[in-house]
């Protein structure tokens, strides 16, 4: 890191698995569901779903700030991991043009030891002024990405409700399944019936 760059690094825990969080990353689609802001590509036949997070991808989008000021941004993918056995994964885009001298932001999805992820933004950038990034840019970037992380959480949270729902759905319950099974008809004959049936057999003989 270069020492004129200013720095920030952004670190929230979700119970999903490293896989899964890094997944939802790589979905162009959850980029501008996160974003505070309205994120268009500059091609106007695109979608934002159409970004495939790969390595030495390069995208070009418009951020709009505050929704009405369009900003350029072409970026590169200039890391990507996939650990699976470490079950860490990450990858990296930097600008190559764009509104700042500098931006290099690293995902990283790491196991936080309790089943879930440690996910952490690593970001360096830089306006090209010292004073601006350190008291106003650095300012604007924390908001963005206090934002995204609530917006992760949201999402992520609602994933996992999805799923445990629709696991629920297709799944009968064991009370249930005793349930039936206790008010299934039975074909075996009770010990009162088969009682009754030798009583009959013995009267009829005896007649």
């Amino acid at each position: 890191m270069s020492n004129d760059n200013a720095s920030l690094k952004k670190v929230s825990h979700f119970t999903q698995s490293p896989r899964e969080v890094f997944e939802f990353c790589l979905e162009g689609k959850n980029f501008q569901a996160i974003f505070p802001d309205p994120i268009t590509p500059v091609d106007s036949t695109k979608k934002p779903e159409d970004f495939i997070i790969k390595p030495n991808e390069e995208f070009s989008f418009r951020h709009w700030v505050w929704g009405f000021i369009p900003m350029r941004w072409d970026v590169r993918i200039v890391e990507y991991s996939e650990n699976e056995e470490e079950n860490r994964y990450h990858y990296a885009d930097q600008l190559v043009k764009g509104p700042l001298t500098f931006w290099r932001h690293r995902h990283i999805c790491e196991p936080d030891g309790n089943g879930g992820t440690r996910y952490t933004d690593d970001l360096e950038f830089s306006f090209g002024y010292k004073i601006i990034d350190d008291y106003i840019l650095k300012g604007q970037v924390q908001k963005i990405f206090d934002h995204r992380h609530l917006k992760m959480a949201e999402l992520l949270g609602e994933k996992e409700k999805k799923v445990s729902k629709e696991e629920k759905s297709s799944t009968v319950s064991n009370d249930q399944v005793k349930s039936i099974s206790d008010n299934k008809p039975s074909n075996t004959p009770s010990v009162n019936s088969a009682s009754s049936i030798n009583k009959s057999t013995t009267l009829r003989s005896k007649l």
